[in-house]
């Protein structure tokens, strides 16, 4: 009976280890002001550069693993109070910390973000959700070995 009990909470403490985690990307009371490093690779980037000028959003985030869950190597990103947003969502990016310079490797848009247990060249697979009370879609992006790029789109 003993042993039985045991196995069960190997098994359960087994598959919590490795879920999948989602993360509701419009005003996270677990997204926080970001270090200094993250926050400017972000407003400094060509590809953001204008958003952040003309809304003046301001962004926060969450520590993840991207090869790893247990060891956080990057950070989910999204602007704070839902600034920018739109009916079916708003931007959301993944910003890996190399240290001295970190680099967008997802820039995306969505209610929420999950990190998959699927690995796929050593980064863990990626899934964004958007959608409003008329409409739903997924989008699912993968890592490239420089980045992530979308590899298939479609609705819930």
């Amino acid at each position: 009976m003993d042993l039985k009990f045991v196995w069960m909470a190997v098994l359960f403490l087994a598959s919590a280890a490795a879920s999948a985690e989602t993360y509701n990307t419009e005003e996270n009371p677990l997204f926080i002001k970001l270090p200094a490093r993250i926050e400017k690779a972000l407003y400094g980037s060509k590809e953001n550069a204008e958003f952040f000028k003309d809304s003046g959003c301001k962004v926060v985030g969450v520590a993840i693993g991207l090869k790893d869950s247990q060891k956080k190597d990057a950070y989910v990103v999204a602007t704070r109070d839902g600034c920018g947003w739109g009916s079916a969502g708003g931007s959301v990016w993944i910003v890996q910390d190399t240290g001295s310079a970190p680099g967008i490797v997802l820039d995306g848009f969505g209610v929420s973000i999950t990190l998959n247990d699927k690995i796929k060249n050593g980064f863990r697979t990626i899934s964004t959700l958007e959608g409003n009370a008329g409409s739903c879609s997924k989008s699912f992006y993968e890592h490239s070995g420089k980045g992530y790029s979308l590899v298939k789109g479609k609705g819930c």
